[in-house]
C-alpha cells in the first residue's frame, strides 16, 4: 500500500443502469462547512508587494503552510488585483504568469515553478521509467497508450508583452523571439512586472514545444510536476524524459486502476 495523502469527496453520483456509483474527491483543503472560505469570491487589492508575500497571505488565511520556490517569492508586483475570484482562482492565474503552479497539498499550499527536475524543497524528484508492453493492445492490462503534439512550422516563436508606462500614459511593447508573436492579452503596468512576465512566458514557450499525453495503468508513485522517462521500446518520437503537468486517475471494474497524464519537456537545471 502507498499513502497519496488525504482527500475530501466533493461529489457522489448515482447512476440507475448500469448500477454506478461515482465519487470525485480532491486534496483541496475544503469540506462541506467551508470554514476558511476557501470557495467564497473575493474582491482585494495588492500594491508594491512581492509575489511571495500576497501568496502567503492567502495561505495563512486558510490554515495552510505556505511553501515558495525562492525566484517565485520575489517577484515582484507593483499591483495586483483579484476581482469577483476565489483565492485559488486569484493564486492560480498569477501563477500562470510565471509558468508556474499554486496548489494545496496535504496542509501546505505549493508555489512551484513547472517543469523543474527537484522540488522547492530541493530534493530531486523521483523518475518513474516506463516500458512498452510487448503485446500492446487494447485489452491488456498493461496496455499504454501515447501521442505527441508536434509544433507545425507555424508555430509561435516570439512572444510580445505590453506595459502602460505610469508617467506618460504610453503603451509599450517588448519582445522576445523571432516572428510570429505571441501576444499575451493583459497589458501590465510597470516595466519590471512585465519583464518577469515575459521571462515566465519563455519559459513556457520552451516546455510546450511538444506536448505528450499518455493513458496507461495506474501507479501511486506518479503525480503531477513529477518526472517519467520513456525507454527504448518507445517509438523515438516518444523517447526520453519529460514532465507530468496534469494526472487524472480513474478506477472501473472495466479497464481496473489506470490514469491519463499530460506532460511537457522539462526545463534543465540551472548550473
Amino acid at each position: 500500500m502507498v499513502k497519496i495523502g488525504k482527500f475530501k469527496i466533493t461529489t457522489i453520483t448515482l447512476q440507475l443502469y448500469p448500477r454506478i456509483i461515482t465519487i470525485t474527491a480532491t486534496s483541496a483543503p475544503f469540506d462541506h462547512k467551508d470554514s476558511s472560505m476557501f470557495r467564497e469570491r473575493r474582491t482585494k487589492s495588492w500594491d508594491d508587494t512581492m509575489l511571495g508575500a500576497i501568496f502567503h497571505e492567502i495561505a495563512v488565511e486558510h490554515n495552510l503552510s505556505p511553501r515558495m520556490d525562492p525566484q517565485l517569492a520575489d517577484v515582484y508586483c507593483y499591483h495586483a488585483d483579484q476581482i469577483n475570484e476565489t483565492d485559488s482562482a486569484f493564486l492560480n492565474r498569477l501563477a500562470e504568469e510565471h509558468d508556474a503552479v499554486a496548489k494545496p497539498v496535504n496542509g501546505a499550499y505549493i508555489l512551484a515553478l513547472r517543469g523543474e527536475s527537484k522540488s522547492i524543497t530541493g530534493i530531486t524528484l523521483p523518475v518513474i521509467k516506463l516500458t512498452c508492453p510487448p503485446e500492446n493492445i487494447p485489452g491488456n492490462q498493461r496496455f499504454i497508450q501515447c501521442s505527441v503534439d508536434e509544433p507545425g512550422k507555424k508555430n509561435v516563436k516570439g512572444i510580445r508583452v505590453r506595459y502602460t508606462d505610469e508617467a506618460t500614459g504610453k503603451t509599450h511593447t517588448i519582445e522576445h523571439g523571432d516572428p510570429p508573436f505571441r501576444t499575451m492579452p493583459a497589458v501590465f503596468e510597470n516595466k519590471e512586472h512585465t519583464e518577469a512576465v515575459l521571462k515566465g512566458g519563455k519559459r513556457k514557450a520552451k516546455r510546450n514545444r511538444s506536448k505528450l499525453r499518455l493513458d496507461i495503468p495506474g501507479d501511486p508513485y506518479i503525480a503531477a510536476e513529477g518526472m517519467i522517462e520513456m525507454d527504448d521500446s518507445f517509438p523515438g518520437g516518444m523517447r526520453g524524459r519529460v514532465s507530468i503537468d496534469r494526472v487524472e486517475v480513474r478506477c472501473s471494474r472495466g479497464d481496473g486502476y489506470r490514469m491519463s497524464i499530460t506532460a511537457s519537456k522539462p526545463v534543465a537545471d540551472k548550473k
